[in-house]
C-alpha cells in the first residue's frame, strides 16, 4: 500500500512539474502517460532507498529506470500509435531517449531521494517529541 500511495503521489507531483516545465519552454501540454512513467520511477527509487542504498547509486538506478520507461513508452507511442510524446533532439535515439536528459534524471532522482530523507528525519524528530 505504501508503494502504491507513493506511485500516485509522485506521479501527480511529476505531472505538475512537467506542466510547469512545458509551459516555461513553450512546449505542447504534457501527456497523461507521464503520470505512469513518473510514478514508476519514483516508486522504484523510493523502494530502493528504503533498502538504504547509497544515494548516488540509487540516483543512477532511478535514472536508468526512467530512461528505460521513456524508451519503452516512447517507442510504443511512436511506432504503434504514431504519436510523439516528446522529442529530445540532439544526442538522442530517435528523439525518444537522450544522454543529456538521462543525466538530468540522475539529478532529479538525487533531489527526490535527498528531499525524502530530510522529510523522514523531520518526521522521526516529531514522533520522538
Amino acid at each position: 500500500m505504501k508503494t502504491l500511495k507513493r506511485f500516485f503521489i509522485s506521479g501527480i507531483l511529476y505531472y505538475i512539474i512537467e506542466i510547469i516545465w512545458r509551459a516555461a519552454v513553450n512546449h505542447r501540454p504534457a501527456h497523461p502517460i507521464m503520470i505512469a512513467v513518473a510514478g514508476t520511477v519514483v516508486a522504484v527509487i523510493f523502494y530502493l532507498d528504503d533498502k538504504k542504498l547509497n544515494i548516488f547509486l540509487n540516483s543512477f538506478i532511478g535514472a536508468l529506470v526512467a530512461t528505460l520507461c521513456e524508451l519503452i513508452i516512447g517507442t510504443i507511442s511512436l511506432d504503434v500509435f504514431g504519436e510523439r510524446l516528446w522529442n529530445y533532439g540532439i544526442l538522442s535515439y530517435r528523439g525518444i531517449i537522450s544522454l543529456i536528459w538521462s543525466l538530468l534524471w540522475v539529478l532529479l532522482c538525487f533531489a527526490g531521494i535527498f528531499a525524502k530523507r530530510i522529510f523522514e528525519k523531520i518526521q522521526s524528530k516529531k514522533h520522538k517529541e
